[in-house]
C-alpha cells in the first residue's frame, strides 16, 4: 500500500520533468498555487498530478483519496487513496478512471512502516539517485446535484512488492518508468497494455532508510521527517540535515 509520500523538489523541477516548463513559467497564468517541496503527504491533501487534457500533458491539483461521481459528498468514506491494480479494471469504482481518466503522481519517494501495530517503524523508500517518479494513478471528478461544487481527486495504483520492499511489506505503489508515462496517459492505450505497466518496480533502482517516528502524525511537515536516523533512534532531527547526504 501507499499512505504517505514525498516531493523533495521544487516546482521548477516539476515542470521540467514532465514536459510543462515550455507550456508555464514561474508566474504563468494556470499553474495551480501550492507549496513544495512536500515530505509528509497524506490522503485528503490536494497535490500536483499530471493529466491528459485534449491531447497535451496537464498539471492540476487534486484530493488524494478518490471520490466517485455517485458519492452524497465530497468527502472520502472509505480508504480510496490506493486501487489495487489486480481488480482495478473490473471494480465499479475505478473501471471508468482505469478506461480514460489515468494520471501520473510526481513522487521522490514514499513511507513504509514495518513491526507490530504498536511499535510500526517508518521507513522512507527513493530511488537511488534520489530523483523524480511518478506513481500509476487514476481520477475522477465529482460533482454535487445541483452543480455548485466540484472535486477532482484521485487514488494511487499498488502492485505487489517487489524483492526489495517486500522485506517491510507485501505491497507497493506501482511506480512507472519514464518511457512508460506517455502509454500510461493516453486515453488510447489498450486496457490490457496498461495492466502490464502495473507491476513491481526494479529492486535495484530502490534505496530505503530508517526515520524518524515524527512522520507518523499527519499534517507535520519538513525536510527532517525525511532524513535518515540510526536503528532505534526515535527523535525529531534538525531541519538542516541533508536529506541526500546521509546513509
Amino acid at each position: 500500500m501507499c499512505g504517505r509520500y514525498i516531493f523533495a523538489k521544487n516546482r521548477k523541477d516539476l515542470l521540467r520533468r514532465f514536459g510543462l516548463d515550455k507550456d508555464f513559467d514561474e508566474h504563468g497564468a494556470g499553474i495551480p498555487v501550492y507549496s513544495l517541496p512536500l515530505f509528509n503527504i497524506a490522503p485528503t491533501n490536494r497535490v500536483p498530478v499530471i493529466v491528459m487534457e485534449n491531447g497535451r500533458r496537464v498539471l492540476r491539483l487534486m484530493a488524494w483519496g478518490l471520490i466517485p461521481p455517485w458519492s452524497d459528498s465530497p468527502k472520502m468514506q472509505s480508504a480510496t487513496f490506493n486501487a489495487r491494480a489486480e481488480g482495478i479494471a473490473t471494480s465499479r469504482l475505478y473501471r471508468g478512471p482505469f478506461a480514460s481518466r489515468r494520471c501520473l503522481v510526481p513522487s521522490t519517494g514514499f513511507y513504509e512502516w514495518s513491526g507490530p501495530a504498536k511499535v510500526r517503524v517508518p521507513h522512507c523508500i527513493q530511488k537511488g539517485d534520489g530523483e523524480i517518479f511518478s506513481f500509476a494513478g487514476v481520477w475522477d471528478r465529482w460533482q454535487s446535484r445541483d452543480r455548485t461544487q466540484s472535486l477532482e481527486s484521485f487514488s494511487i495504483v499498488t502492485t505487489a512488492a517487489n524483492a526489495f520492499v517486500s522485506a517491510i511489506h507485501d505491497r507497493m505503489p506501482a511506480i512507472l518508468d519514464e518511457v512508460d508515462e506517455a502509454r500510461w496517459l493516453d486515453p488510447a492505450t489498450p486496457p490490457d497494455e496498461c495492466l502490464s505497466l502495473l507491476k513491481p518496480y526494479a529492486a535495484a533502482d530502490l534505496h530505503m532508510h530508517r526515520v524518524s517516528n515524527a512522520v507518523n502524525k499527519a499534517g507535520v511537515e519538513g525536510p527532517e521527517l525525511a532524513a535518515p536516523v540510526a536503528k532505534g533512534l526515535d527523535e525529531t532531527l534538525p531541519a538542516q540535515l541533508n536529506l541526500m547526504g546521509l546513509d
